[in-house]
């Protein structure tokens, strides 16, 4: 297990950037995409295609939207842990 933290440039330097190419409903596959779309939703904000999500996989082996945190929701200071 390794650990990643502030010393690599914390969770923003991890951050994935990815230009959404539909909308949610219309993805057939689980993809962190779809994830980080999720996460947005619930928030209230509106995703269209041709517009960039970004997001940090916190956890890969979950299910749904907890796959990911939109870098918004990220702290700065937060510490992931990789395998």
């Amino acid at each position: 297990m390794r650990r990643t933290s502030d010393q690599y440039g914390g969770a923003a330097a991890l951050a994935i950037t990815k230009r959404v190419s539909k909308s949610l409903v219309d993805y057939g596959q689980r993809t962190h995409i779809v994830a980080a779309l999720e996460r947005y939703e619930r928030r209230g904000i509106d995703c269209h295609p041709d517009q960039s999500v970004e997001y940090v996989v916190t956890d890969d082996d979950s299910r749904g939207s907890e796959r990911v945190r939109l870098a918004l929701e990220a702290p700065q200071s937060t510490t992931l842990t990789t395998t």
